[in-house]
């Protein structure tokens, strides 16, 4: 059910079309000859952060619409113990397969709710009947108190023994980095990255400084204190550690060692996951009180993961909503804070985010003034991104204090933000805060605006550290540290005054990592692609074989495969996944190696496919890694029968290296560590079609997730039955000439040992194609 909200319909207008004609391009990330992003590192290899892998399910998945379990109508009276009642009632149901226990549905008309509604179990959805004037309304009556509390319990609790990172210097939005010890860290182990906050940094950032009015020293962050990112390991390679979404800040050693950046593990038992609140409105009695005195307060979102809320709107709460940093993987769309009185005293925040992977999607803070629009909190650990944004506040987005990375502002409308340097209220407020508060300091790093308009702009540059303004329309400000004469330099202002392509930063990035569906799941046109059509290479297609919970896709870019698979499995006597292939016939063997590979099951599978067509049920051959149970060979004899396992190689996880081979009607499958010296892993006779399907196959095993994959080296040689019909196509790395002197690539480490090398030497009259970009 997803409804749009008549209050943002202006917002929508943002991103509906394409920027116009005299958009320029930015130097930080533009579309190359390719037709995909690039982007500019600096000396140290920092660069703008992939924000995409914000929101729920880490982005480009569409918010669920679970089964209605309880129906609760207006009484007249206090409505609180009734609706909390059928939460309890449905959170006490046993999950589904997907996580889910149901939705309490609200039914149009008014509630009374004197305290607060509670969600504190998995699967558990409370949902109205709509935001509009026909819709559910819930009026808050009695004392101040928040109209819903989305809560798990407890906190990370960290387990085992920690390693030491050892490169000199990671980047802000790197994926991996090394460690002195990775036995014991495995693909899908939830961890935490521990960047301790040391003396050395304090000083480097110049927070050693700082000093109140009254003339006494103030803290920013306690040296021997941490900041922690949480994430899951995806790949372990040697002693490199890949993970499931950027780091949002740069390691340095020269000012963090010692102790320097760790890694541990971590569990968090009570942290619950696919919850949401959506489809309804809540008023709030208009008071001016002040930010010391109890509020009527919106939505409070803690120790979650993987949840939402969706078509709220909330008159006259205060501090509304907010997203507690043990908040992992949520989206907030279409949630518009309006305010019918003035407020007067310290300001308190529409939306205040301290979690991690938040998507804030076209939502919007109106009405009468005196709140902050949107800010961040300490030690945040992105990327977050707000896209689609409008308000009317006399204030902007607002780091407000004490180091958070990684924050997007895409399309934002703040027409009232006043010219406030010193206040933080200006359009885009990414600064030095200096002694406000009780020393709150630099407040944003690696924070990028893009293609926002408002009248003022206030980006700055923390020392070792960058933000950016790329596409702003608006007047730059520059000044001092508040409380110091120390100037603070400018960030970067990259074709201030002028908008940008693409568009949509947040978008494109999103296409560009998981292709055009992506962007429909999320009710946004793919038009927004950088690349249309998810650029696969001529002669493949990509569809979703059976009938997956999350639609999936794939796209190509410099020699690497991208899929996106849901679906519960590629098993039984029907199949559910995403296989980007083409067509073949004949003996064919297809080899790839799966670079990266998602854990959304331990069962989840990313491999090589021969196929007798794309239906549901039909004969197979499949070679795959898993993220938990090696390399295995599975196969379906014929259309309709069950699958079966043929065998399995223990213990390789992504990357590894999978082949399947057919002749005639025997197809062999095998893989290996490197590419060149190959393990067998077992041999079938099926029947088949000559004319068949070869391709790249991904399954979630979970049909309520996408599993990202990515393959790379992918080697398709087909023989040849007579002259010039034989074809190979070929999508490593390493660029030599064929014979028509087409560019065909070819990993270096790979081009004089690789089974499948083929030189510029004709051995027989064959043509070769090369589908390089």
């Amino acid at each position: 059910m997803r409804k749009s909200s008549v209050v943002f319909q202006m917002v929508i207008l943002l991103l509906a079309s394409a920027a116009p004609l005299s958009a320029q391009t930015s130097t930080w990330v533009f579309v190359g000859p390719d037709g995909h992003l690039h982007y500019q590192t600096d000396s140290q290899g920092n660069q703008i952060m992939d924000f995409s892998f914000a929101g729920y399910k880490a982005g480009g998945v569409s918010l669920p619409n679970v089964a209605a379990q309880q129906t609760v109508s207006p009484s007249g009276g206090d409505d609180t113990a009734a609706i909390q009642a059928a939460i309890d009632a449905v959170s006490a149901l046993a999950p589904d397969a997907n996580g889910f226990r149901g939705a309490v549905l609200l039914t149009p008309g008014a509630f009374n709710c004197g305290g607060a509604l509670n969600i504190r179990t998995s699967g558990v959805v409370l949902r109205g009947s709509g935001s509009g004037s026909n819709g559910t309304v819930i009026n808050m009556t009695g004392n101040p108190h928040t109209a819903f509390n989305v809560s798990g319990a407890g906190s990370y609790q960290t387990t085992g023994g920690s390693a030491a990172m050892t490169d000199s210097y990671v980047p802000s939005g790197a994926m991996s980095f090394n460690v002195d010890n990775p036995s014991g860290f495995n693909v899908g182990d939830t961890i935490l990255i521990r960047r301790p906050v040391t003396s050395a940094w304090i000083s480097f950032m110049g927070m050693d400084l700082l000093v109140s009015s009254a003339g006494q020293p103030q803290t920013w962050l306690s040296a021997g204190s941490t900041i922690t990112t949480d994430r899951i390991i995806t790949a372990v390679n040697g002693n490199q550690i890949t993970l499931d979404a950027p780091l949002t800040d740069s390691f340095d050693s020269s000012v963090l060692n010692p102790p320097g950046g760790t890694i541990i593990h971590y569990t968090f038992a009570g942290r619950i996951s696919q919850v949401g609140v959506e489809h309804l409105s809540v008023i709030a009695p208009p008071l001016n009180v002040d930010i010391s005195q109890p509020q009527f307060t919106g939505l409070t979102m803690g120790a979650v993961m993987d949840g939402w809320a969706q078509d709220i709107t909330f008159q006259d709460t205060q501090n509304t909503v907010t997203i507690n940093g043990n908040v992992k993987q949520a989206t907030l769309e279409n949630i518009n804070v309006t305010h019918t009185l003035n407020h007067t005293g310290d300001r308190m925040a529409d939306f205040g985010v301290s979690g991690a992977q938040i998507f804030i999607d076209r939502s919007s803070s109106t009405g009468n003034p005196g709140e902050w629009t949107f800010v961040t909190q300490g030690r945040v650990t992105g990327p977050n991104a707000l896209l689609n944004f409008f308000s009317t506040q006399q204030a902007g987005v607002s780091a407000h204090q004490r180091w958070a990375t990684g924050l997007l502002a895409d399309n934002a409308q703040l027409p009232n933000a006043p010219n406030g340097y010193n206040g933080g209220t200006t359009g885009i407020s990414y600064s030095d805060r200096g002694n406000h508060g009780s020393g709150q300091g630099w407040a944003m790093g690696w924070g990028v605006a893009w293609n926002v308009t408002t009248p003022w702009l206030v980006v700055q540059m923390p020392p070792g550290s960058q933000n950016w303004c790329i596409g702003c329309v608006g007047t730059p400000i520059s000044g001092n540290e508040p409380g110091s004469t120390r100037p603070v330099p400018d960030g970067i202002y990259d074709s201030l005054g002028t908008l940008v392509t693409p568009t949509s930063l947040y978008l494109a990035q999103l296409c560009e990592r998981m292709g055009p569906t992506a962007l429909t799941n999320i009710g946004y046109d793919t038009s927004f692609c950088v690349s249309q059509g998810g650029g696969l290479p001529p002669g493949w297609s990509d569809t979703d074989v059976g009938t997956p919970g999350l639609a999936g896709g794939a796209t190509f870019s410099s020699g690497t495969f991208t899929v996106n698979g849901g679906g519960a499995d590629i098993w039984g006597r029907s199949d559910n996944f995403n296989y980007a292939s083409e067509s073949v016939n004949g003996n064919v063997t297809i080899t790839a190696r799966v670079a990266s590979q998602q854990n959304t099951n331990a069962w989840a599978k990313s491999g090589v496919m021969i196929r007798e067509s794309a239906a549901a049920n039909s004969s197979f051959v499949h070679v795959f890694v898993t993220p938990g149970h090696g390399v295995n060979m599975q196969y379906r004899a014929s259309t309709g029968a069950s699958a079966a396992q043929l065998g399995r190689v223990a213990g390789p996880v992504a990357p590894y290296w999978v082949r399947l081979a057919r002749s005639g009607n025997t197809f062999t499958g095998s893989t290996s560590a490197d590419g060149v010296t190959w393990t067998p892993v077992g041999t079938i006779s099926v029947t088949m079609v000559s004319g068949a399907q070869a391709g790249l196959s991904v399954t979630a095993h979970n049909d309520t997730a996408l599993n990202s994959s990515t393959f790379d080296n992918v080697i398709i040689p087909a023989a040849a039955a007579g002259p010039l019909d034989g074809a190979t196509e070929i999508f490593p790395s390493y660029t030599v000439q064929n014979r028509t002197g087409r560019p065909w690539d070819l990993h270096r480490s790979q081009r004089r040992r690789h089974p499948h090398y083929l030189d510029q030497r004709p051995r027989r009259r064959a043509a070769y194609r090369s589908l390089l970009f």
